[in-house]
């Protein structure tokens, strides 16, 4: 199978896009087919918070902002945020409104990333039905996860609850993933084409300039992919200054998106809190067993070398492999009881991953970038800094794509083309039963009107989708709202319901206000301004009308979203308790209650 890049895409290619759009909107489909009458859907079951982040953002083109404020605190701030995938998406969500917008963003980059893809894979496969199985596994392949699962929580293989680490349930769960995704691939594409010429170079920087405006960590990852990428090259003996040269050329497009990143980072304390919110990476252990299936079976395209048709066993990085994934696992588990952020042990093991990387000898510059990505990706989820676990994305893909090859060379030994049909059918399920579990978990939210976050609905009610059209003809620039924070239910094991949803960062994200305490990485000291939201101004045990009024006079609030349901009296306080606040009472359904404050 040797390398070759097909600018013709099959129509094989055309049905598994067509397939992947489908079933990833299914539960969307769903969605809208089945919310209750007056409710609004909007479109999330997977971290609802986040997505009313980008719904903040698309709010903000929608008026006519290039440059962005974080709506999700009252501290004061420059507002220097660019971010050009939401621009794009908020600009569109005039005509659609937001929620529509982001699922058109996640249709369209979809297909964009999986035409990339496939470029990726010619580069790799010469063969076309290999390029279809390395293809469907790369889309669809997970981990052991399937076999540990559960609906909440961050426990167990990295396939349970990861879903950038994997190319379905990023599509399945997340535009922006899809747009990263699409890429990444793009800027790797573009450097293995700079081999032979420099009319790449401007396209992949301009791609790799966005990419590291929309996702910024992952032009580190790639970064650092690119380093064991080089060393195979150059021990493999096709590295050579001029490709070189334009691979750095096109790295400089980075440029400006990081000297941006640093300088609002350097005057803006609202958005240095955020990037330096933690985000530690899993054990090692969850890792193994989210790529494990894939892994095994890559294995058998590290140890093949296809030089001339020809199969030759390469041993050498197949047990230096196995060697350093035992180091990473024993190293970064202590390093994680210890430092998560340790430098040295991360020094080391990026050191034996570079040197794993010299010892693949290829003339295939595609399968040496592929197997380096497979290497180093495992390493540079514990790179010693807070965004560790924002370098996990993809880590899977450069093992569903090796897979690929290696079940390709495996079933290629199997005369009978029935056998080998059902063969590759059986595996590619199997292999793919995590990404079914992601469906059936959107599923289960949507019936169950529980989002992942276990505070936030699916279906906003009558009464919240009434405040939000209010608040959509009334909001004001910069006004300030306050709601209770999210109380949830548990109701057994691995089974939640809500009591008072968390509608802080629905309105903010959906309507535009401002919220004192709206999200766990946005608002600065979240924690403690949210237990402070909740006892001064909502807690029956605690709040007082001089607590009542502090709070307001602190956050600047013109707005108070009032839970009113009477069996919630432990949780809210009632309507009286704002008679000594001078109000207007613009809403009251039977769930909640608009306050403007006057």
């Amino acid at each position: 199978m040797k390398s070759n890049k097909s600018r013709r895409l099959p129509r094989w290619l055309w049905l598994l896009i067509g397939v992947v759009l489908l079933v990833s909107s299914i539960p969307a489909i769903v969605g809208w087919a089945q919310a209750p009458e007056g409710s609004t859907y909007l479109g999330v079951e997977w971290n609802m918070d986040d997505h009313a982040v980008y719904a903040a953002w698309m709010k903000q083109a929608q008026e006519g902002r290039m440059l962005f404020e974080n709506r999700f605190t009252t501290d004061e701030q420059p507002g220097l945020t660019i971010h050009v995938y939401f621009w794009f998406l908020g600009t569109l969500s005039k005509v659609t409104g937001i929620s529509v917008a982001m699922h058109l963003g996640r249709l369209l980059f979809t297909a964009f990333a999986l035409i990339a893809l496939f470029r990726l894979v010619s580069w790799l496969i010469n063969d076309d039905t290999a390029r279809l199985i390395a293809m469907t596994i790369s889309v669809f392949g997970g981990g052991l996860g399937w076999m540990f699962w559960s609906r909440y929580g961050h426990e167990g293989p990295i396939d349970v609850w990861q879903p950038e680490a994997f190319l379905f349930p990023s599509v399945l769960t997340n535009g922006l993933f899809a747009a990263s995704l699409w890429l990444i691939l793009v800027v790797l594409n573009k450097m293995i084409a700079a081999r032979d010429s420099w009319t790449p170079v401007v396209p992949g920087a301009i791609a790799l300039l966005t990419l590291t405006n929309i996702h910024t960590y992952d032009t580190l990852l790639i970064a650092l992919i690119s380093v064991g990428w080089l060393v195979s090259m150059i021990v493999s003996g096709t590295a050579n200054l001029a490709w070189v040269s334009r691979c750095v050329a096109m790295a400089a497009g980075a440029l400006p998106a990081v000297g941006w990143f640093v300088y609002v980072r350097s005057i803006d304390p609202v958005f240095l809190e955020r990037a330096n919110t933690p985000t530690p990476s899993p054990p090692p252990i969850s890792v193994l067993y989210g790529l494990l299936p894939l892994l095994l079976l890559a294995v058998v395209a590290m140890l093949a070398d296809q030089s001339d048709d020809r199969i030759r066993i390469r041993w050498l990085p197949a047990v230096l492999f196995s060697a350093f994934l035992v180091t990473v696992i024993v190293t970064c588990t202590s390093m994680r009881s210890e430092d998560p952020y340790a430098v040295a042990p991360f020094m080391i093991c990026f050191a034996l991953a570079i040197t794993v990387c010299a010892t693949f000898k290829t003339r295939n510059v595609a399968l040496g970038l592929v197997f380096a990505w497979a290497v180093v990706a495992i390493i540079a989820i514990y790179y010693p800094g807070l965004f560790q676990r924002k370098l996990g994305m993809m880590i899977a893909l450069p093992y569903g794509i090796l897979a690929g090859l290696g079940l390709a060379l495996v079933i290629s030994k199997i005369r009978s083309a029935p056998i080998r049909a059902v063969s590759v059918g059986a595996i590619v399920l199997a292999l793919s039963l995590t990404s079914i579990r992601w469906i059936q978990r959107e599923l289960e939210m949507i019936h169950d009107n529980v989002s992942n976050t276990t505070v936030h609905r699916v279906f906003l009610d009558k009464d919240s989708s009434e405040i939000l059209r209010l608040l959509l003809i009334r909001r004001a620039e910069g006004e300030v709202l306050l709601a209770r924070p999210g109380v949830p239910v548990r109701l057994g094991d691995d089974k939640y319901d809500v009591a008072i949803p968390d509608l802080n960062p629905i309105l903010t994200g959906w309507a535009g206000v401002k919220t004192y305490a709206g999200h766990w990485s946005e608002t600065p000291r979240y924690s403690e301004r949210r237990e402070e939201l909740s006892r001064s101004l909502f807690n029956p045990q605690t709040a007082t009308l001089d607590s009542i009024r502090e709070m307001i006079k602190k956050s600047g609030a013109s707005y108070i979203v009032l839970p009113v349901q009477q069996e919630l009296a432990a949780y809210v306080v009632s309507l009286e308790a704002f008679v000594g606040v001078s109000h207007e009472v613009l809403y009251k359904g039977e769930t909640f209650a608009l306050l403007y404050i006057e």
